[in-house]
């Protein structure tokens, strides 16, 4: 079963652009690992402090190797500098993917 994950996380005041570097690094060394099927890092148009991760993971395995693996210890470690409050995170089930053009 693929796993999907939203996580929703504001910056604290003067660290929007630290949080956004971070989050761009995250989103491009996890697309990397085994399992990735997507990972996109998003910023809120009219709440610039506001961000958006779009996770897609193949399995449970995959998911849980990219949790314990060194690009989220990384940024694990920048949280607390850089974001208010605890990030929200909705773990989902997909129940139906996208649509390619050759299908």
């Amino acid at each position: 079963m693929m796993i999907a994950l939203i996580v929703r996380l504001t910056a604290k005041p003067g660290k929007p652009d630290e949080l956004e570097q971070a989050l761009v690094t995250l989103a491009r060394d996890s697309r990397e690992e085994s399992g990735c099927e997507t990972f996109v890092a998003l910023r809120e148009v009219h709440a610039p402090e506001r961000f958006v991760l779009f996770e897609q993971w193949s399995d449970e395995s995959a998911f849980a190797a990219h949790q314990s693996g060194a690009a989220v210890r990384h940024v694990r470690g920048l949280l607390p500098d850089l974001v208010q409050g605890d990030p929200n995170v909705s773990q989902l089930e997909t129940l139906s993917h996208p649509v390619s053009q050759h299908e």
